[in-house]
């Protein structure tokens, strides 16, 4: 260790959710860092209202107040349901944060918000053989952009079937 340095380099860790097996993924995979590594967790939601809806989230994006609320019921319930899987991985700090605006900015606003030392992200779910195609628009912007160490998580099995309901045991 370098003289200075904590033995524990990740003190808060950003994880992007929205619904999708590679967020699920991502959110079990920086679940199991924060908790090994006593760090808080931030789950970080993003909508956005500027662009269609996004084919690789349940969440889209909304157009009118009623569709706005229909948004934030969905984003409200991922994010329920993000905090009972890290808390049920053992995650003692846990900060759900709802961020208008599109996946990119609002995760790298939110990293920088909180002083994240450490993104977690799920790749993109359905890609090709080039880099920026496999990580997405979404990951290849946030590696690109981001002060903080940026882990890209891949969802297991052959179609990314990595969720809560697949009878995923908790590893403690």
């Amino acid at each position: 260790m370098i003289s200075g340095e904590s033995s524990n380099p990740y003190r808060t860790i950003v994880v992007g959710a929205n619904g999708s097996a590679s967020s699920f993924a991502a959110l079990r995979r920086a679940a199991i860092l924060a908790r090994v590594a006593r760090a808080e967790l931030v789950i970080a939601c993003a909508y956005d209202r500027a662009y269609g809806a996004d084919r690789h989230s349940p969440i889209g994006s909304y157009k009118d107040a009623e569709h706005l609320l229909q948004v934030t019921a969905a984003v409200d319930t991922i994010l329920q349901a993000a905090v009972g899987h890290a808390e049920a991985l053992g995650v003692e700090r846990i900060t759900p944060f709802a961020v208008p605006g599109t996946p990119r900015d609002g995760l790298l606003s939110v990293a920088t918000d909180y002083e994240a030392d450490l993104m977690v992200i799920g790749n993109r779910e359905a890609g090709s053989s080039a880099v920026c195609d496999w990580v997405g628009p979404v990951g290849h912007a946030v590696a690109n952009h981001s002060e903080a160490d940026v882990l890209l998580v891949r969802p297991r099995g052959r179609f990314g079937c990595c969720s809560p309901l697949a009878g995923d045991e908790v590893a403690r």
